[in-house]
């Protein structure tokens, strides 16, 4: 991604919540992956998350536009589907800058054929793993604080809201990397 220009970026996460034996599975999938959308659109903008212009809402997907100061994102998250995580950036004249995808049908028949440890569940150890340095005082790196966290579920908050009523949300200030 480069460090200056506006860009578009579309991310999608998809996942079956058995897949990773929950403990407890009540969220909404807005709740479950939103935040993770969220923190991704700004992490990779290096931007903060300033508008939510579109949403749509289901139980168990949920898709929008969110505004940046450095362009647009777009994101579709669903639980219960076949596990898919893609991340697309783009140029403003729509050149492909970056693409990531793991999953779909092909990985899962691969999963099936030898299986490991769920991707979700591969990455959360990293994160656990990243905590923890940071709390033995080896650095935070790139983790998120309370501040973070409370601007993510202000997006989230107003995705909800988009949903509801159809009209685009300002965001505070208080928005990941500001």
């Amino acid at each position: 991604v480069p460090a200056r220009g506006r860009v578009r970026v579309d991310l999608e996460i998809a996942y079956r919540r058995a897949s990773w034996r929950p403990h407890t599975v009540d969220d909404d999938v807005l709740l479950d992956l939103g935040p993770h959308v969220v923190d991704l659109a700004a992490w990779i903008t290096g931007s903060p998350v300033r508008a939510v212009r579109r949403a749509a809402l289901a139980p168990t997907q949920a898709a929008g536009g969110l505004e940046l100061d450095r362009g647009d994102v777009g994101f579709v998250v669903r639980c219960d589907a076949p596990y898919r995580e893609e991340i697309v950036v783009r140029d403003e004249g729509g050149v492909v800058l970056a693409r990531e995808s793991l999953g779909g049908p092909l990985a899962g028949l691969r999963g099936r054929l030898r299986p490991g440890p769920h991707p979700l569940v591969a990455s959360l150890t990293r994160e656990v793993a990243a905590v923890v340095a940071a709390t033995r005082g080896q650095g935070r790196g790139a983790l998120a604080d309370a501040h973070d966290a409370v601007a993510v579920m202000a997006v989230i908050d107003a995705v909800r809201a988009v949903a509801a009523d159809g009209r685009p949300v300002t965001v505070g200030e208080e928005s990941p990397c500001s």
